[in-house]
């Protein structure tokens, strides 16, 4: 039987135990363990040590942190952990021997390769989970032996309690936080706070009250395309105080140790109000500059700042002045991304630092599994070649967050087994996962389908960064609702054309998604008319490209699948999520149709 993340050492014994009906627990320096976690876990009572047949406690001999022994004897079961966390992952991999009748004897020896085994999900392009989805990841979080989560907030996706007067749609309030840390904190996974501070400021400068903050208040070019204004000016000393006040109930109120402060992509950094200055002392300073006085703040409220290394990264000549106290993410989301070179510099500087691969099912549909793995693994061996404290594994929302939460699941697994126990890209957990994830599943093999789908951008022509071609149709929808549709639709269409799919790999695709349907047939979950739906963009996108680049005429078939998807949408989002955001997120299809009703257009 596979035990996810591989254990350090199995020793077999002799004999078999015989999973109870009813747990007789007894508890031994371990009254902290919550009886949540027990309840969820087993039918149990408490029993003294002559009645037990599972005895948790911490170890009376030395383990590694977060270490454990399991010892299963024909008559009981032995759960020894170096401290609270140890235990709690000693029932994650007991949880998952009891679910047959019988369980081998033996003694298990486990511990982590790396102190921090992260994952980050973003809940702050449209798509925010409820409270209930959100503890359902921690449990998930807690089997996979992972120890930190953070919800990765920008614009107003988190109740902020000190500007009651914006005006917020259904965000994730502070008290369903607080609850979720204190479930999260149960199952051991630390809920990190988590707010942008610099940079991806856009919600806030739209507002009239703080725009005269933006660095550029007319907008940025990227990529050749116009957006509004993202980034504080630095050198206003209002900015502090704007992110000050923006994050102290988080600040105040978490019990983490951590606060990650985000601070990356300032992409309109030294191009306005802090030019001069920006030429005179050079950007990193400026940057760092604005950066020291909140590590201090932050500091002082007893927690220890993170931040995102891609300035860092392209500024290297600060990190003598950057403080050793906290603490730099690398992260990158391609296959041949290199981690090695900025955190060995990180190392050299004796800075601490996370490695941030990702799940890259954003900018894709139904993920790039091929760059998840090569992304992960080299994360992974970079940490632990320069010593870093761990990993972060990414799942991010971009562009309205199309895809479900299913299709990332691969991903948290395989980062959690990799931070755990090295493994390599030809590991496969689907087997596992269908066991343990997707629990309610009438018929095994749903793991597979999400897996073998995840291969799609190897049946594109090129492997692009961070994203794949087929998501170009949904990329490039323009979603501001003020602009003329026929600007749209030209913007739209040049975007396209540079994002061509041809026959044989429209075809290979194509034939992905017939084949997934195939499979679907006579599934009725949740989880299968979810990958449907990914199957429906898929194809809508598809289509769309060979419209515009092969003058192919699928109109009435693309409509079709635009009408499913618009019908579907608030069942399949209202699921797993709050209302928030949903309308945005349909009204890109709703453009979409809007182009295919007007044949001038397309």
């Amino acid at each position: 039987m596979m035990i996810l993340p591989k254990p350090r050492k199995i020793i077999p014994t002799d004999g078999a135990f015989l999973v109870p009906s009813l747990w007789k627990i007894a508890l031994i320096e371990n009254d902290n363990l919550s009886n949540v976690v027990l309840d969820i876990l087993f039918d149990w009572q408490k029993a003294s040590l002559s009645e037990a047949n599972l005895i948790l406690g911490i170890s009376r001999t030395i383990l590694p942190i977060e270490g454990y022994r399991l010892s299963i004897s024909p008559t009981k079961i032995i759960v020894e952990g170096a401290d609270r966390l140890g235990v709690l992952h000693g029932l994650a991999t007991l949880k998952q021997l009891d679910c047959h009748p019988t369980i081998d004897c033996q003694i298990i020896f486990d511990d982590p390769e790396l102190p921090v085994r992260g994952f980050l999900l973003d809940i702050s392009r449209d798509m925010i989970p409820t409270l209930r989805s959100l503890k359902q990841l921690v449990r998930w979080l807690w089997l996979c032996k992972m120890n930190h989560l953070e919800l990765y907030v920008e614009g107003f996706s988190l109740e902020l309690p000190l500007f009651p007067d914006l005006n917020v749609d259904h965000p994730l309030t502070m008290a369903e936080y607080l609850e979720l840390e204190k479930y999260a904190e149960v199952f051991g996974v630390d809920l990190v706070p988590n707010m942008n501070t610099l940079g991806h400021m856009t919600e806030w400068l739209k507002l009239d009250k703080y725009r005269h903050l933006a660095e550029c208040e007319s907008g940025y070019l990227l990529f050749g395309y116009p957006f509004p204004p993202s980034t504080l000016n630095p050198t206003d000393p209002e900015s502090s105080r704007l992110v000050k006040q923006m994050i102290t109930p988080l600040v105040e109120k978490s019990k983490s140790g951590f606060f990650h402060l985000n601070a990356d992509e300032p992409f309109e950094l030294s191009q306005g109000k802090s030019k001069a200055v920006c030429e005179k002392k050079g950007l990193g300073c400026v940057y760092l500059d604005f950066l020291l006085p909140l590590f201090d703040w932050v500091q002082a409220h007893g927690k220890q700042p993170i931040i995102w290394g891609d300035v860092l990264a392209n500024h290297p000549e600060v990190l003598s002045r950057f403080p050793q106290s906290v603490i730099v993410t690398d992260w990158g989301y391609d296959y041949d991304h290199d981690f090695e070179t900025p955190v060995a510099r990180y190392q050299a500087h004796h800075i601490p630092f996370l490695t941030a691969p990702g799940t890259s099912s954003w900018n894709s549909f139904a993920s790039r599994r091929h760059d998840m793995l090569l992304s992960t693994v080299h994360a992974v061996k970079a940490a632990k070649n320069h010593d870093g404290l761990g990993i972060l594994m990414t799942d991010w929302g971009d562009f309205s967050h199309p895809q479900p939460f299913v299709v990332s699941l691969h991903g948290l697994v395989f980062a959690a087994a990799c931070s755990w126990r090295e493994c390599d890209e030809t590991n496969d957990f689907s087997d596992w996962m269908d066991q343990y994830i997707f629990i309610e599943e009438e018929k095994k093999g749903i793991a597979e389908i999400l897996k073998n789908l995840a291969n799609y951008s190897l049946l594109e022509p090129v492997l692009m960064s961070n994203q794949t071609l087929l998501f170009a149709s949904w990329m490039y929808v323009d979603n501001d609702p003020t602009h003329p549709l026929a600007l749209k639709a030209q913007v739209w269409k040049d975007a396209l054309t540079k994002h061509p799919l041809y026959p044989p790999y429209s075809t290979q695709i194509q034939t992905l998604i017939t084949d997934t349907r195939a499979q679907l047939s006579g599934r009725s979950s949740l989880v299968s008319k979810e990958i449907n739906a990914v199957l429906n963009l898929m194809e809508l996108s598809l289509i769309l490209n060979e419209m515009v680049n092969q003058a192919i005429d699928r109109r009435e078939q693309a409509n079709t699948l635009i009408q499913e998807l618009l019908l579907d949408s608030d069942t399949l989002w209202l699921h797993r999520n709050k209302p928030h955001g949903l309308a945005k997120a349909t009204y890109r299809l709703k453009v979409l149709s809007e182009f295919l009703q007007n044949r001038d257009l397309i």
